[in-house]
């Protein structure tokens, strides 16, 4: 065993914050198999598992600077590879999550709400475009973490309400409270968008 190995998460971060690049090496070696198999579970693929956990390493040793003292690392490589997964199946299915507003959408609540006009005209449609590709950009800025996360596993993932439940240890009930909450704070932030296209 080296002495970067005798070292805990807190001791690398620092000794590569001051610049010792070989402390990084520890770290890929202490969480890369981790990464792997958290991301394996989400996207059920190891080939996609083992790039994601690639580049969240990669975006990792780029940004490790940043990490302030007393942050757990274990938990900000987790949020990394959690980004890199939505940012993922954001390019890829950008319409999945901004089907739920649309006028043919049912919901399990009763938010009936409408963003656009069954004959959207051409500024319409551009904000739909817009809406489609950041709408988890969007989420994100507006919604508290919880409500974030659940959304994402809502229509990110495509999970069941009782799916979330068993989850994250909600109620179904409670489960569609938050996804109902979210839904309506979402709603000014698109609707802003659809009304800067109008003008």
């Amino acid at each position: 065993m080296n002495l970067y190995q005798q070292m805990d998460d807190s001791h690398l971060v620092l000794l590569f914050q001051k610049g010792d690049s070989r402390a990084f090496d520890e770290i890929d070696r202490r969480y890369r198999d981790k990464l792997f198999r958290f991301l394996s579970l989400k996207t059920h693929c190891s080939s996609d598992a083992e790039e994601l956990a690639q580049k969240t390493l990669l975006q990792a040793f780029q940004s490790l600077t940043q990490l302030k003292t007393g942050n757990s690392l274990a938990n900000w490589l987790y949020q990394i590879a959690r980004n890199m997964r939505i940012d993922e199946l954001r390019k890829s299915r950008p319409q999945a999550f901004s089907e739920m507003f649309s006028n043919n959408a049912q919901t399990e609540t009763d938010f009936d709400e409408t963003l656009f006009d069954s004959n959207p005209n051409p500024a319409q449609i551009f904000a739909q475009i817009e809406i489609s590709q950041n709408i988890w950009a969007i989420a994100k800025d507006a919604l508290c973490e919880e409500e974030f996360h659940i959304l994402w596993l809502r229509y990110g993932e495509e999970k069941t309400d009782w799916e979330i439940s068993q989850l994250i240890h909600k109620k179904v009930a409670t489960i569609r409270v938050i996804l109902h909450r979210a839904r309506r704070k979402l709603f000014p932030k698109l609707h802003q968008i659809r009304e800067e296209y109008d003008q």
